[in-house]
């Protein structure tokens, strides 16, 4: 759960503004999509797919069949470190279904384990 903390940190320590994706943002993208990838695949599931826009990252992951949607939004000047999830019915689907957040910063919480449990 601590290791959710972390990047909520990560965040938190902030980022140079910029028209262009600075290589600090590029490397925690980068670092951001192996702990995730990590976290999925010790509970069953794995990351099927992974984008990083304009100061953001976003994706899809799945386990049994079913898939669900993840965002991190603009990271710069945040003052609250939500993850996005929701279900999708497919792996372009950016609508999905009802739209579900989980504090990052929050230890006491365990961010993948509410993630799986949007499959069930």
């Amino acid at each position: 759960m601590k290791k959710w903390t972390a990047v909520a940190a990560r965040i938190q320590a902030g980022f140079e503004s910029s028209s262009e994706k600075t290589p600090e943002f590029k490397a925690f993208a980068s670092s951001f999509k192996a702990f995730l990838k990590k976290e999925l695949a010790a509970a069953g599931a794995e990351l099927a797919h992974f984008g990083v826009g304009h100061f953001d990252c976003y994706g899809f992951f799945q386990k049994d069949g079913k898939i669900g949607y993840f965002s991190i939004s603009e990271v710069r000047n945040q003052r609250e470190f939500k993850l996005l999830y929701r279900t999708a019915a497919h792996l372009k689907d950016y609508m999905g279904g009802h739209n579900h957040y989980v504090d990052m910063s929050d230890s006491s919480i365990d961010c993948t384990a509410k993630l799986i449990a949007l499959l069930k």
